[in-house]
């Protein structure tokens, strides 16, 4: 089944959220995202949501020159993080990434509860799918009325 942008953000795949705990020091963040394969990890615990850690704040810390075992997660964090919902539609996530310029958002169950983090790479992907296929439709069209007119 394709995704397209007016279907919900439920119907994609996301990964499981990853917590660290904000007295989490950058070197132990940023080697659990790197053994876990994610872009952000989640500060607080699951009901508990605090903060999020996206490796482009690591690596603005680090290229201030901070000391990774003294720089917390709580610290680092950025607070009021935008999400969205099961319900959602996939282009209104788009816009959300877009307008806040950030590259991972949270999924939140009907009740608020964290189920998943969706990063700009699995947004884009049933939008370039939906777009390939009008091209293709639109191409085929195009050759249909082509022999038509001949």
């Amino acid at each position: 089944m394709t995704v397209t942008a007016w279907d919900k953000v439920d119907l994609i795949g996301r990964i499981a959220p990853v917590y660290v705990d904000p007295g989490d020091s950058l070197q132990r963040v940023s080697k659990l995202m790197w053994t876990e394969s994610v872009g952000a990890v989640l500060v607080g615990e699951p009901g508990r949501l605090l903060g999020i850690v996206s490796a482009r704040d690591v690596v603005a810390e680090l290229a201030q020159g901070c000391d990774p075992e003294h720089v917390t997660a709580g610290r680092l964090m950025t607070r009021g993080v935008v999400s969205v919902r099961t319900d959602d539609l996939v282009h209104e996530a788009v816009y959300r990434l877009i307008d806040e310029g950030i590259c991972h958002l949270p999924v939140r169950d009907p009740e608020g509860e964290v189920v998943g983090l969706l990063s700009v790479h699995e947004l884009l992907r049933p939008l370039l799918i939906e777009a390939l296929e009008t091209e293709e439709r639109y191409g085929e069209e195009r050759a249909h009325r082509g022999a038509l007119a001949s």
